[in-house]
């Protein structure tokens, strides 16, 4: 059997970059996620904007640096 002729279609470009781009976001979503425990408070902190005067409650929240 030949397998001269066969013809292999390649990936559309999108394919490639959400390959590339995909596993990027949920490393930096998984890593803005910031759990809160039960009865806890807590006061967040970034290098740019020092300490937030938000208190956040119990439960998982976003932070994003901006």
């Amino acid at each position: 059997m030949a397998m001269k002729n066969v013809n292999i279609p390649k990936a559309p470009k999108v394919a490639s970059t959400l390959a590339t781009i995909g596993p990027i976001g949920l490393y930096a979503v998984f890593n803005s996620l910031n759990t809160v425990e039960g009865w806890h408070r807590a006061v967040m902190f970034n290098s740019i904007y020092e300490v937030k005067e938000k208190v956040y409650t119990e439960g998982t929240h976003l932070m994003i640096m901006a």
